[in-house]
């Protein structure tokens, strides 16, 4: 009877939590009238380049080289009915500065649409630390937009790709 009954309150401490956690993972929507957004991204990637003997490789680090990259960040209104305006994208390298400002008037972004800001593949100005600070703005709430880095590079055989996320640090 006492197995019984410990099994009971197991089971119902898992569906507790399991409850819990859905709730805070599936949430609701977050609404705002503007955000600003810290996007991580990546003109570059320290690559070691090391010695081959055979189909063994060196343990000796013979050099390092940057792997040069090209960065698209993505801005997507998620509001079926609202537009947003981006009022700035500033792009900073790794030691904190502004290397260029893509925004020169504020970019009308209409409901369900997207822009981007691209950074070629030949700029290695942002470093291995860049990111950008994007500040947009609504009339009235609106869905949180989608902020996101897709970064690529092709090289000889090889090639890179990863998407990084936008993270909001200022309402």
């Amino acid at each position: 009877m006492k197995i019984r009954a410990l099994r009971t309150k197991l089971l119902i401490l898992i569906i507790l939590t399991l409850s819990i956690t859905v709730e805070a993972w599936c949430g609701e929507p977050v609404i705002s009238k503007g955000q600003t957004v810290y996007v991580p991204v990546y003109s570059h990637v320290v690559r070691y380049l090391v010695e081959s003997k055979g189909w063994r490789l060196s343990e000796k680090k013979s050099s390092e080289a940057p792997f040069q990259l090209a960065t698209n960040v993505s801005v997507r209104n998620t509001d079926p009915k609202h537009s947003i305006k981006v009022m700035k994208a500033d792009y900073y390298n790794t030691k904190g500065a502004i290397v260029k400002k893509f925004v020169e008037s504020p970019i009308v972004v209409a409901p369900m649409a997207s822009t981007y800001f691209l950074v070629s593949q030949s700029d290695m100005s942002g470093g291995s630390g860049a990111n950008f600070l994007i500040r947009w703005e609504s009339q009235q709430p609106v869905n949180e937009p989608i902020f996101e880095s897709v970064t690529f590079g092709l090289h000889g055989g090889h090639n890179v790709s990863f998407v990084t996320n936008g993270k909001t640090i200022r309402e």
